[in-house]
Order: structure tokens, then C-alpha cells, then sequence
């Protein structure tokens, strides 16, 4: 099943920045690194090392990650180029 997407146009946008604590209702993202661990890719290792061991059923090792996919992915709008006011009469 494909998670649903949803169009959203952010209040603020940053290049990048650097902060002590934030708050969010959601947050998405392609990677997150806590004190330099992965942790992406420490679970992807982890469910490839549990699928390599002796008498893992493959079908619930699928289903954990089908289990695990968003519900929901977030893009951002494309600004909106404002429209022409007609300009000025000759």
C-alpha cells in the first residue's frame, strides 16, 4: 500500500540551523543521526542480520517493514508565482 501525500506550504523554511531543542507535532525525514549512529541504517542492519539467522520467517520480516511505512508523506508546495496586476496603461 503507498502512503498518501500531502502538499504542504511551510510558515518558515531554513538552508539549515542549528538548535538545543525542538518541538514538533510531525517530522519527517530522509535520515536521523543521534550521536553519530545512523539510525536508518542501524535498523535496516538489524532486520538484514535477523533475516540471515537460522529458522527467521522471512514473510514476518516483510510484514514489519510493510507495517513500518508512513501513513502519510509530506512535500512541500512549490511557491506560487504572484499574478500579474495588469500593469500600467500606456
Amino acid at each position: 500500500m503507498q502512503p498518501a501525500i500531502e502538499q504542504i506550504t511551510p510558515n518558515m523554511s531554513f538552508g539549515s540551523i542549528g538548535g538545543y531543542v525542538v518541538l514538533a507535532h510531525i517530522v519527517q525525514s530522509d535520515s536521523a543521526v543521534v550521536n553519530g549512529y545512523d539510525l536508518m541504517k542501524l535498523h535496516q542492519n538489524t532486520l538484514n542480520y535477523l533475516s540471515r539467522q537460522a529458522g527467521a520467517n522471512q514473510a514476518d520480516i516483510r510484514e514489519i517493514v510493510t507495517k513500518s511505512m508512513a501513513d502519510k508523506l509530506y512535500t512541500v508546495k512549490p511557491p506560487q508565482n504572484p499574478q500579474p496586476s495588469g500593469g500600467s496603461k500606456p
